[in-house]
Parts: C-alpha cells; sequence; structure tokens
C-alpha cells in the first residue's frame, strides 16, 4: 500500500534496486505511481492465487514493526521469501526492531539479505531454478514455520492467556 509515498518505511528503494530488471509486480492501492510495475488492486481470492503462482515473494516490512501479516500471509501461501535483514530497519530507526532473522532461517525457509546484492542474489536464484524444486521446498519450510508460529491452534491460546490476564 503505496510503497513509493512511504519510501524507506517500506523500503521503496530497497525494493526498486534489489529487483531492477527482474520480472516484478506490485499490488495494492496507492501504487498507480509505480508505473508498468503496478498490478492493481485485487480481491482476496485472487491474492491467494498470485501468492500460490508466484517464485518468490520480496518483503520488507513497515518498519518499525518486526513483521508484518503480508509475511504471515505469504508464508502460508508457501511461496519463498527472499526479506531484508534488520539492517535496513537499524539503520533507519537506530534501534533494532526487526525480527525476521528470528523467523527465517537463510536458505532453509526463506532468505534474509542484508544488502542489496544479497537481496538480489536471493531473488535471482529464485526465479532461475528452473524445475522450481528448490524454491518449492524453501516454500514448503516457510509455510510450516508459519503454522508453527502463527496458526490458530498456537495464537488462539496465546490470546486466551492474554485476555485472561487483564
Amino acid at each position: 500500500q503505496s510503497l513509493k509515498q512511504r519510501g524507506d518505511h517500506c523500503g521503496y528503494n530497497t525494493f526498486m534496486q534489489s529487483t531492477k530488471g527482474l520480472n516484478r509486480i506490485v499490488y495494492g492501492p496507492g501504487n498507480e505511481d509505480l508505473g508498468d510495475i503496478w498490478g492493481g488492486v485485487i480481491s482476496y481470492e485472487e491474492q491467494k492465487k498470485a501468492l500460490q503462482e508466484s517464485r518468490v515473494y520480496f518483503y520488507y516490512g513497515t518498519a518499525p514493526a518486526s513483521y508484518t501479516l503480508s509475511l504471515i500471509e505469504a508464508m502460508m501461501a508457501g511461496i519463498p521469501i527472499v526479506a531484508a535483514g534488520s539492517r535496513y530497519t537499524k539503520d533507519l530507526y537506530h534501534q533494532n526492531t526487526n525480527e525476521i532473522e528470528d523467523i527465517i532461517e537463510q536458505g532453509r525457509n526463506g532468505f534474509v539479505g542484508q544488502s542489496i546484492d544479497d537481496l538480489r542474489s536471493s531473488v535471482e536464484f529464485l526465479l532461475k531454478d528452473e524445475n522450481f524444486e528448490e524454491a518449492k521446498r524453501i516454500g514448503q519450510e516457510g509455510r510450516k514455520t508459519a503454522l508453527a508460529m502463527f496458526s490458530k491452534e498456537v495464537i488462539l491460546p496465546q490470546w486466551k492467556s492474554f485476555l485472561d490476564n487483564i
């Protein structure tokens, strides 16, 4: 949502530099200013389909949030994640609020990059995986991680405990 307008808080420059010249698309409101890489505003069903059919999901987050619902949704869909690491939000806010390295284990259930070169290399690796086998494996490991951390079976008891103790 409004990627370019929100700039570094959503990783606009990082995304643009890391994916320049690659097949990329951005969905959501307020992104009309992205020109030919804007995919429009899509329905929930279209979003699920786009996530399931994509080769890679570039994730920056919304600084200073440690991670957002979009990461959880992408991981649940089984799409391999390439995420900007804590260097980006730490440099922006002079504090380390990015927990992405606590969720993604490099090369097992996604990729975390601390530089444009790292991010681009991971995106290219996933796009060039001809049979999509390694990308599928990584995406499925990401899905397992998301289910272990964020499924209803995990979250509901946490919410119940929290609300019972208010």
